[in-house]
């Protein structure tokens, strides 16, 4: 990978994480964060923990400088868990549309979903 390249996977990251922070859409951000951390820069799943534990210390404590109130951001493990659930309904969603798992459209049927 070119320095371009990693300049580029780098903003893409940055964007991730900004919307992990601070979007609804957790489980998707963190997903694109691990991919590019992989990718790019070889990173494992842990040092990826330790950056988004990282901005977040950074935005409670650049917070204070603009008195912004981070709490409604959550706690880094409600963003994780808010993520984790985010991923389970989108994988939960794409089985119920494939059509070629009859079981699980049967089950959703039967459910009233």
């Amino acid at each position: 990978m070119n320095s371009t390249q990693q300049f580029q996977a780098a903003i893409a990251t940055a964007t991730a994480i900004g919307e992990y922070s601070c979007q609804n859409c957790e489980g998707q951000s963190l997903v694109q964060i691990v991919h590019l951390m992989e990718e790019a820069f070889d990173a494992s799943e842990d040092e990826v923990g330790r950056l988004i534990d990282s901005v977040r210390n950074r935005l409670d404590a650049t917070s204070d400088l603009f008195q912004v109130d981070c709490v409604y951001l959550g706690s880094p493990a409600e963003l994780m868990s808010l993520a984790m659930q985010h991923l389970w309904s989108l994988a939960t969603a794409q089985s119920f549309s494939d059509p070629a798992n009859e079981s699980m459209m049967c089950l959703a049927q039967q459910n009233g979903c």
